[in-house]
């Protein structure tokens, strides 16, 4: 077949689950019929691809093949193709069984093998079928299994181990149905057997059924012959081989031979005369008739007589051969030799009930002895179902459908269920509570009670300890015997449940996160462009306020405070901007939360005022955690201030700490995160609360319920981004009316211990120190560098400005004098400040530098040695840096 546009399925997905063997070996030993555990076992093998279709066809003795499954092809198709004879060209099927061999066709249309049959096909829009033949233990056709597709496609590796599962299982089946009805003909024929030989007991009180066939025949031979009064006889046992041939062989009597004078006999098969045509015109026509044949003397038959002398020493005068019939079937010939009474049609009448009866013994001795093989069959057919149900990795319980008590129950299910066996065999599932969710239990008893199978129901389970368990499970109705039973199946999913549930939560983190990283660096870029609009405002109101008092109206000044207030306002958002979009790694240590609180406690209640009352509640066994000090602080002042704001008419503020220990499960429902030792710092207040809505945003960038004036909606974001940096998480309880509380968890570690330091002194911004130096001053923003230098010159540097990198370079080369600092932006197009601070510290090495920047957060790590300020800076911290940096620590 060609390959040119047949699609392949290979590669569409892995094979992970197999139909469950132990439902379809269930159904075999429980005795369901054949018809509805091959029905069962196509539905299985379906499940696994929504657009296969199966069917089983078994194979008849008339070589045809005939319906035995396909409960999702069309009723039509099954009709029509019902009783198909296989052949060489028969389509899929019956070339696969007449070659014993998979057949695959990937395109029913062009193939020559469906040349008679596509028309019917292509009606149903069947486009492609494979099948595979379903083979005996000793390697005989029994059937064929096809996957029909509505496309034309060929078999993936996944679909080859599917087809080799269903043939196997589909061979279980059929096997042990044959063996079954076997048996149950046997039965039926023993006991009719049994009458006959009770009728005629007297013939045949010699007859023992046992393992050797040859005394069936040679104690039959006996009874006729000395009921018939011949002088000798022989019997041939009749077996047929595979071409339809009979092949015949000797059962004589020594003790008649003896008794004739005759001491021993041989026997042996003579097939070889009869097939050369020797004994043609005698033994094929008992053959052939099933009638009694008789021979008058030695000139009839020459052949026989002397086959007959050669074997047994005997003259053949006269002899009468007779069929020995089992069930209609020729089994074997009697040969009567030299009765001198003849062989009238009374004696042969006479004979029949022997005859009959010796064919009931034949049949009989062979039935026990299938029997025999039967039993061993089916112990080891058990044996095989006892591994597979007791090793199976999935849990399993027969229980009885009635009582509701466990029957048996694999190893699976003792190690889910933490039972030992002898705790819970007798058992009813109600008083192991086995099954927690009672409602979805009874559902699962009432589809199985309606359809006889239920399939993937999820449900839960209780072990022995009260654990909780996901379970998938499948349950099948048994007629048994007595009570029906119930076995049940399951899966248990416990582990891969929460593994979903934290990707889940993973995932709405993710989210959150890079929601949080979009407005970060939005926030950044707006700051940035606000730094420099801010420098102007702040440094020229600050510069019009150090104009002598004569100099300046008095009724400006306060209007230039108000202007100066609002510039450092707007300063603070901007840092909180910056520190918001920032990227820089926390410079996280081992900090004792109780100390943290009690040396700000007094900063809480300025904040909070004199209306509201605060309280500590500090564990002192809270151990360290590992964090960023800085951002820890500017959490809880963040947390706080909403307190403050949350109370307008006074309250309670509480901060608490204690250690907290987090297992797994409790993360997994909660929080989503690393399980283990938290220090946890609590801010509570009895304000107004929240509302469930609320709370759902309240860590969203600018949201906020406060009026525009009061709030950006940045606080608790940042508060939320500075926890999760330092590898902890907030979690947040409110209700409208009565209150709000935050929950801070950091990670901590025992046997650490927390370094001391000391914190270092803010600047002074109440006096101004100035100067006499020269100084540089580099900006690539005209009106930056104009504020500066004025308010440098202001009080008391000499100025050289300069717009932008170069023109620093040749102000530096041109300048007759000294020129002591370099104060410059960090960030400008043409090179960076740290650039032209190193460039210029070639050609001047004792030039000190100062770089100014709107966005500190991300060069801490790059500036080097260099005295690094955040714009806009106020006058005062701006006047002691540089008399720092020149040497003078006033």
């Amino acid at each position: 077949m060609k390959d040119d546009g047949i699609k392949s399925l290979a590669g569409q997905k892995t094979l992970k689950v197999l139909p469950d063997i132990k439902i379809i070996l269930e159904l075999i030993s429980k005795g369901v019929s054949l018809h509805d555990t091959l029905n069962t076992l196509v539905e299985y093998i379906e499940t696994n691809s929504n657009e296969m279709i199966c069917s089983i066809l078994l194979l008849d003795d008339e070589k045809q093949l005939r319906h035995g499954a396909a409960p999702n092809l069309p009723q039509d198709y099954i009709r029509n193709i019902d009783g198909t004879p296989i052949g060489p060209n028969q389509g899929s099927c019956g070339t696969a069984a007449f070659n014993n061999q998979q057949i695959v066709v990937a395109d029913i249309a062009n193939d020559p093998l469906w040349v008679d049959y596509k028309e019917l096909a292509l009606l149903y829009d069947l486009r492609a079928c494979w099948s595979t033949p379903i083979r005996s233990s000793t390697g005989n056709v029994l059937g064929t299994f096809a996957i029909y597709y509505n496309q034309p496609c060929k078999p993936s590796e996944y679909h080859l181990q599917l087809i080799e599962q269903a043939i196997y299982l589909a061979a279980i089946a059929i096997e042990h149905a044959r063996v079954e009805e076997d048996l149950l003909k046997s039965e039926e024929e023993l006991r009719a057997s049994f009458h006959l030989i009770e009728s005629i007991r007297n013939l045949l009180e010699n007859y023992i059924v046992d393992s050797d066939s040859s005394q069936v025949f040679e104690d039959l031979l006996l009874t006729i012959l000395n009921t018939s009064d011949s002088e000798y006889g022989f019997i041939t046992e009749v077996q047929w081989m595979k071409s339809g041939a009979p092949c015949f062989q000797i059962r004589a009597s020594k003790r008649r031979f003896a008794k004739a004078g005759v001491h021993g006999y041989q026997n042996g098969p003579f097939s070889e005369i009869l097939e050369s045509g020797d004994l043609e015109s005698f033994f094929d026509q008992i053959v052939n008739s099933g009638e009694a044949v008789t021979i008058g003397g030695p000139i009839e038959q020459p052949q026989l007589c002397s086959m007959v002398k050669s074997l047994f020493g005997k003259e053949l005068r006269t002899c009468i051969g007779l069929p020995i019939n089992s069930q209609g079937n020729l089994a074997a010939v009697v040969v009567i030799a030299n009765r001198l009474a003849g062989y009238s049609k009374e004696f042969i009448e006479f004979i029949k009930p022997l005859l009959i009866t010796g064919g009931t013994l034949l049949k009989a001795h062979r039935n026990e002895m299938t029997r025999v093989i039967n039993e061993r069959a089916l112990k080891v057919s058990e044996e095989r179902f006892s591994k597979v149900f007791h090793l199976n990795p999935l849990g399993k319980v027969i229980i009885n459908f009635k009582t509701e008590q466990l029957i048996d129950v694999n190893e699976s299910f003792l190690i889910t269920t933490q039972y030992a066996r002898e705790e819970i065999m007798g058992q009813t599932i109600h008083e192991l509570n086995l099954f927690a969710d009672q409602v979805h239990w009874q559902d699962i008893v009432g589809i199985a009670r309606k359809e006889g199978m239920v399939y993937d129901q999820e449900t839960l389970l209780q072990t022995k300890s009260g654990e909780i368990r996901y379970i998938q499970c499948y349950a099948c109705l048994i007629q048994a015997t007595g009570d029906p039973l119930l076995l049940v199946m399951f899966k248990d999913f416990t582990e891969q449940k929460h593994a979903k549930e934290i990707n889940r939560q993973l995932q709405i983190q993710l989210q959150h996160g890079q929601k949080m990283k979009a407005m970060g660096q939005l926030a950044a870029e707006v700051a940035h462009e606000f730094n420099n609009i801010l420098v102007g405002i702040n440094m020229n109101s600050e510069l019009l306020l150090l104009t002598a008092e004569n100099e300046l109206p008095e009724e400006y000044r306060s209007p230039l405070v108000e202007i100066k207030n609002s510039g450092e306002r707007a300063t603070e958002l901007i840092k909180q901007m910056l520190t918001f979009g920032r990227k820089k790694e926390p410079n996280t240590s081992w900090i004792a939360l109780n100390r943290l609180v009690e040396s700000h406690q007094k900063m809480y209640q300025r904040i909070l005022g004199e209306g509201i009352k605060f309280q500590l509640d500090l564990d002192l066994n809270t151990r360290p955690a590992w964090a960023d000090e800085a951002e820890i602080e500017q959490a809880l002042i963040n947390l706080v201030v909403n307190a403050r704001d949350a109370m307008p008419a006074g309250g309670t503020l509480a901060i608490r700490t204690q250690n907290v220990l987090f297992t797994e499960d409790q993360l997994v429902r909660e929080y989503v995160t690393l399980p283990g030792s938290y220090s946890q710092i609590s801010v509570i207040d009895n304000g107004c609360g929240m509302s469930a809505e609320t709370v759902e945003q309240i860590f969203e960038p600018f949201f906020t319920t406060k009026p525009a004036e009061m709030g950006t909606g940045l606080g608790l974001s940042t508060v939320f981004r500075d926890i999760s940096n330092n590898g902890g998480f907030i979690s947040v309880e409110s209700q409208l009316g009565e209150g709000t509380e935050f929950r801070i968890y950091l990670p901590q570690e025992q046997g650490k211990t927390v370094e001391t330091h000391t914190d270092a002194l803010a600047a002074s911004h109440n006096s101004i120190i100035g100067g006499t130096e020269t100084l540089l001053v580099c900006d690539d923003e005209e009106s930056v560098l104009t504020v500066v230098s004025a308010l440098l010159e202001k009080i008391g540097y000499t100025v050289i400005k300069a717009l932008g990198p170069h023109q620093a370079i040749q102000a530096l080369q041109s300048h007759i004098g000294k020129i002591s600092l370099l104060l410059t932006d960090f960030n400008m197009p043409e090179m960076n400040g740290q650039q032209l601070a190193k460039q210029l510290m070639e050609l001047d090495p004792d030039l000190k530098v100062i770089l100014l920047s709107g966005m500190t957060g991300d060069i801490l790590d790059n500036v080097d040695d260099f005295e690094l300020i955040q714009k806009p800076a106020q006058i005062g911290l701006l006047a002691q840096k540089i008399r720092k940096v020149l040497g003078d620590e006033q």
